[in-house]
């Protein structure tokens, strides 16, 4: 039933004595006039010692006699005109004849009734029925329709994820549900075939069934009429949209899975086609337009980042966010229609009105909304519209009530709701109060927060949370970074990234921007001063050569024979130990910029190296297109446990038992290429080394050494 899409139909269309060209004529399509197509040249010959085959796929205008190849991503095509004689020509001709036989009047009986089957809905919705190795198979709910007892559908296999969004096309398939009998429809023909259980035929049938007969229960078969809502209704329906909307929108796409495992497993894996997955993408909605189990996911995902996988509670898939823009907008009623917005929005993004009136939760959180001074706290207090219990709930937008009298500047409001039970670390959905302050640069606020006893430490309750010390480096904002380190906020605190499943450490100064030096200076310095405390990095280094050892340290010149020599480190495990060099007069002068440490130290700019690697890298400042960068690597020099990622490094004991870490320079690598050791007389090299963070992104050493080695 579920033909693979690579088993293609190529047609030839032009032949050489070493070379032959063909369609795949089960890949024409027509879409809005233009016929999409894939192709393939084979090469061939005593000048090609394995035969070389490559897939293309393209688009003609049959009518303009036009054509173009199509790139990876579908787009940027430019349709040229094709002249008669060509080879391109006789490609147009073919795919042209294959396109109008496809769209033909019906040749038989069987493809009369698939013609006439009930057309698939526009709007596809895919769902994952089965997932190999190299395979992800879809079937489109939306096209599934049941006709004179079989179920029609569209469904798609994708193993090429390079391949152009256009060829990514729908087969079509069709069922007996009760025989559970199936076949491909190939232009109207079909001949059902037993399914065997167990296959992926089998997980397809099956999923078409059930959303056919959902499809056909008398609950989906009722048109349901629009909702009528009363004057009562739709003021309380109104006043809870108002408090829900965040004064943003939104643009995402949504991906679905089957299960959290799935979804977690895909977020983990780069070579995972999350575009296979994809469900809806949503341009300018609302906080309050969004549906309640997805908004949270979507108000906290950063921008161009990945959500947590959320359950969707109606169709029990898993979904993953992902932000592409967040804008200011406005929820005025002069500018909406408020019953209007209401018809469209009410029943799938806010709370109904019997629940709004019966739910003890949400009549104290529509209290609470309307609390703005510590005048109305203290009367709803006393009133019981809610107790102390409840002040740190959040709100229906997801703020708190402290985190609302911090942003109204309001110290009375706040220090009551403190007064009157709320805890100064208690988080909304977006924000914690010390958070909110530090985003907002409200100096006089956090100074506030943090003498009533806020944590400078990162929140465990908010999902995604960042230290405060963060978040001000983040804001490039140092009198709040200052007010922290003075209550006590660690600098050298690290913040674990997942990226495709691997774990990254980023340091506090990752998070500064390169445009902010000076406030990168005094965030770099901040860090040694706690690491002297600390001694997280502390470190002894040293060169061998001859029987003769000399200690690196900042300022030392060092003075070498042209032959071999050692690096000896004495590192913490779990520590980054790199050197970067270059034979320019002026690069140690240059290093002294921490911008620059953090460019060159980039994980981009590291040399590859394997276990029996014995060179130093030596680079150079080039100007490229007018832009100043180092031509050259970095090279990590820290012992490593794993053979597989072996730098060249070996572990040895000295003579009170204590491990040393040892690599071995026998040449170097300049931009004019590799030189032996004892062919590099006469050099002097300007050396940056130091350790810093394991797995590191743009961070920067701590305790770095600048030196210079001569080599006579």
């Amino acid at each position: 039933m579920a033909s693979s899409v690579s088993a293609a139909n190529w047609q030839g269309y032009a032949d050489r004595p070493n070379a032959k060209f063909e369609v795949d004529a089960d890949s024409v399509e027509v879409r809005n006039g233009q016929v999409f197509f894939a192709y393939r040249e084979q090469h061939f010959g005593p000048a090609y010692p394995k035969p070389i085959v490559s897939t293309m796929y393209a688009i003609a205008d049959c009518a303009a006699r036009k054509r173009a190849d199509v790139s990876g991503s579908g787009k940027g095509y430019e349709l040229r005109d094709v002249f008669d004689g060509t080879d391109q020509a006789a490609q147009l001709a073919l795919v042209c004849r294959l396109a109008h036989l496809a769209g033909g009047e019906a040749r038989d009986p069987a493809l009369r009734v698939a013609q006439q089957r009930p057309a698939p809905s526009s709007a596809e919705d895919w769902r994952t029925y089965d997932r190999g190795a190299t395979t992800v198979r879809q079937l489109d709910a939306g096209s599934v329709k049941a006709h004179d007892g079989l179920v029609w559908f569209n469904y798609r296999e994708l193993q090429s994820y390079d391949a152009p969004e256009a060829f990514r096309r729908p087969l079509s398939g069709v069922v007996d549900c009760g025989a559970r009998r199936g076949a491909d429809v190939d232009r109207g023909r079909y001949t059902l075939r037993d399914v065997l259980e167990g296959t992926q035929q089998a997980s397809q049938l099956d999923l078409a069934c059930q959303l056919a007969k959902a499809a056909a229960s008398p609950e989906a078969a009722a048109a349901a009429p629009a909702p009528q809502i009363s004057r009562a209704d739709a003021e309380m329906l109104w006043e809870e949209a108002v408090y829900t909307f965040d004064g943003l929108s939104y643009d995402y796409t949504t991906y679905r899975f089957i299960s959290q495992d799935e979804a977690t497993h895909c977020l983990a894996n780069w070579q995972c086609p999350l575009d296979a997955h994809r469900l809806d993408q949503r341009t300018g909605e609302r906080s309050n337009e969004i549906a309640p189990w997805l908004r949270d996911a979507v108000v906290t995902t950063l921008g161009d980042e990945r959500s947590r996988p959320v359950h969707d509670p109606k169709t029990d898939a898993w979904v993953v966010v992902r932000v592409t823009a967040r804008r200011p907008d406005k929820f005025d009623p002069k500018t909406l229609q408020p019953m209007a917005w209401l018809t469209a929005h009410a029943a799938t993004a806010l709370p109904s009105p019997d629940a709004l009136r019966s739910d003890p939760a949400l009549r104290k959180r529509s209290a609470m909304n309307r609390v703005f001074t510590a005048e109305r706290l203290q009367s709803s207090l006393a009133a019981g519209e809610f107790g102390p219990g409840d002040l740190d709930r959040p709100l229906s937008g997801g703020m708190t009530l402290l985190t609302r009298a911090l942003a109204r500047h309001d110290e009375a409001f706040a220090a009551a709701l403190v007064a009157a039970g709320a805890s100064i670390d208690a988080c909304g959905t977006s924000y914690c109060p010390i958070e909110f302050v530090i985003s907002a640069q409200d100096h006089a606020g956090l100074r506030w927060v943090l003498a009533h006893g806020a944590r400078v430490e990162r929140s465990q309750a908010r999902p995604g949370a960042l230290p405060p010390l963060v978040l001000a480096a983040m804001a490039g904002d140092k009198e709040s970074a200052q007010l922290l380190l003075d209550a006590r906020a660690d600098p050298l605190v690290g913040v674990d990234d997942s990226v495709f499943g691997q774990t990254l450490q980023r340091s506090l100064a990752y998070y500064v921007s390169g445009e902010q030096a000076d406030f990168l200076d005094w965030i770099y310095a901040q860090m040694a001063r706690a690491d002297e405390r600390g001694g997280h990095y502390a470190w002894k280094a040293w060169i061998e050569q001859g029987g003769r050892r000399q200690p690196i340290v900042d300022g030392v010149t060092i003075t070498l024979q042209a032959q071999p020599f050692r690096i000896v480190m004495k590192v913490p495990d779990q520590t980054s130990f790199r050197i970067v060099s270059s034979e320019d007069a002026g690069f140690l002068a240059e290093t002294r910029s921490a911008v620059t440490r953090r460019e060159l130290l980039s994980p981009a700019l590291v040399g590859a190296a394997g276990p029996d690697s014995r060179f130093l890298g030596v680079g150079s400042f080039v100007t490229r297109k007018g832009v100043r960068e180092f031509d050259g690597s970095s090279l990590e020099l820290s012992w490593q446990s794993d053979p597989k990622f072996g730098n060249g490094t070996k572990r040895v004991n000295d003579r009170r038992g204590e491990h040393e870490d040892v690599h071995e320079i026998a040449e170097f690598i300049a931009p004019s290429g590799t030189i032996a050791a004892k062919d590099y007389a006469h050099h002097t090299i300007h050396v940056l080394t130091g350790p810093m963070p394991w797995h590191g992104t743009a961070s920067d050493l701590y305790k770095p050494a600048r030196f210079d080695i001569v080599i006579r």
